[in-house]
């Protein structure tokens, strides 16, 4: 008993954040005293709507439609712009040093206007700093903005596509958040600091 009794004090001093950050991620690898105590932390604080949160479901049509909507109605991350409604884009870059090339991808989301910016910054950073790693890092440069430029001109359901992806990804949050909008734009923020 000593052993729940560390884990529920561990449970008890985390953020709400970080406890749904653990139960989106890492429930499924929890030990099943870990899961049981995670489950009442979190009951007990309230955090989620519905049990079913805890399971990596994909969420039917209905809900992923219902998500877009909730997301694209949002002021933008970027400039907290309510004008145009919210865009997802997939961006890319890569960072070379000699021998050295990271490459990256993921997910922005934000106005059209915030989402050229932030891939036009992309690019030039890509353009400036990938070329330098032999021999991987002119390749992957090249295919980096090859890619971002291609993403530019696909056709507004490819785009939509990566909305699909983000969902999927944070349902669990999205659920926990989908009455606190504050929340929710903090979780865009998080999803563009990535970038």
């Amino acid at each position: 008993m000593e052993k729940a009794e560390k884990v529920r004090n561990t449970y008890a001093s985390l953020t709400d954040d970080q406890l749904i950050q653990i139960a989106n991620k890492e429930a499924d690898d929890l030990t099943p005293l870990g899961y049981n105590i995670l489950q009442e932390e979190i009951n007990r604080r309230g955090l989620y709507v519905r049990e079913k949160i805890f399971k990596h479901e994909i969420p039917d049509d209905v809900e992923l439609d219902k998500f877009i909507d909730l997301i694209e109605g949002l002021p933008c991350p970027g400039c907290g712009s309510r004008e145009k409604p919210l865009r997802s884009r997939i961006t890319r870059e890569v960072i070379s040093m000699v021998v050295f090339t990271n490459s990256h991808e993921c997910t922005i989301i934000g106005c059209e206007d915030c989402l050229k910016k932030w891939d036009r910054a992309n690019r030039l950073k890509t353009a400036l700093l990938g070329w330098w790693g032999l021999p991987y890092g002119i390749v992957k440069t090249y295919r980096a903005l090859a890619k971002n430029r291609a993403a530019d001109k696909a056709p507004q359901r490819e785009n939509e596509d990566t909305f699909d992806q983000f969902i999927i990804e944070n349902i669990g949050l999205l659920r926990a958040y989908q009455d606190d909008e504050e929340k929710l734009v903090q979780l865009l923020k998080r999803q563009n600091e990535r970038r």
